[in-house]
């Protein structure tokens, strides 16, 4: 290996550890979670390729959400291959977002990957303990496309809390400038047993975390300690175990979250996927087939 490497605009020092990730750029040692954040957010999911353009209109499928141009949105002609609001809180969401935090998470349980894989009853975050909180997030969640929370919920081993102290819930669309989504910073009290309204998955041992205030799509959510507190809070020693979270439907569209692999909706058997074929409209019959 070369001395040097040059990533997302940085230049670091090598040492790598076994999965070939500079140890330096993870959120943790061997957690392959970049620590940083991808100029190119769709590299999270492999089906997604930013040249195509199916029906040649000047934009690109990934932000198309008609991508044969037959007046039918591609989520309505290939409802399954799209995510929904209940598969946020049902099934692995890592293609669509990643999870970071200022601060270290202790080894073996230091995969942030983990906590969106839809595994339930698996440890996955615990932070080094007595770590101090102020300035910096205890965790935060980047997806790929700006979406309206309306909760986040945070399942864990125990009743024990993550955090030792008030936090802020914030929300931001360039991961720069962050907007508060409550009035007065809080730790929620952990919940024994809790449904999530989206998908109706019953969760046990939870923080929730509703958006309270300023309510809108953000790309960046975070739980943010205030920098220069009165009262330094520092990590507890709760372990997290998966993130869920409930989603505005009513502003949510599954045609910008398409699911991994390939699309293989074909309803007139035609070798071409429903939403990248302009002969097939489910509102008007084509009478060349």
């Amino acid at each position: 290996m070369g001395k040097h490497s040059f990533i997302s605009g940085r230049t670091t020092a090598s040492n790598y550890g076994a999965n070939g990730f500079v140890n330096s750029i993870e959120t943790a040692s061997e957690s392959g979670v970049f620590n940083g954040n991808y100029v190119y957010p769709f590299a999270k999911n492999s089906s997604s390729v930013a040249c195509t353009d199916t029906d040649s209109d000047g934009v690109p499928d990934i932000f198309d959400i008609d991508d044969d141009n037959d007046g039918v949105i591609d989520h309505t002609e290939s409802s399954s291959c799209y995510f929904t609001v209940a598969e946020w809180n049902s099934s692995d969401k890592s293609n669509f977002a990643t999870v970071s935090s200022d601060i270290i998470a202790a080894s073996p349980k230091n995969d942030f990957t983990t906590l969106l894989d839809n595994v339930s009853g698996t440890d996955a975050i615990a932070f080094t303990a007595n770590q101090s909180l102020e300035g910096k997030a205890l965790f935060k969640v980047s997806f790929i496309r700006p979406v309206e929370l309306i909760s986040w919920y945070i399942t864990k081993a125990s009743v024990t809390q993550i955090s030792g102290g008030d936090m802020m819930l914030q929300g931001s669309n360039d991961d720069a400038t962050w907007t508060n989504l409550w009035t007065t910073a809080s730790n929620p009290a952990n919940t024994a047993s809790i449904k999530t309204a989206n998908g109706g998955v019953t969760l046990t041992n939870v923080n929730k975390y509703d958006v309270l205030t300023n309510k809108a799509k953000y790309q960046y959510y975070r739980l943010q300690n205030a920098d220069g507190a009165a009262t330094i809070v520092k990590v507890g020693t709760g372990i997290a175990r998966e993130f869920y979270f409930d989603i505005n439907e009513t502003n949510y569209n599954p045609s910008f979250f398409p699911k991994s692999g390939t699309y293989s909706v074909d309803t007139d058997a035609d070798g071409i996927p429903n939403n990248l074929d302009p002969a097939l409209n489910f509102h008007l019959m084509d009478a060349a087939e």
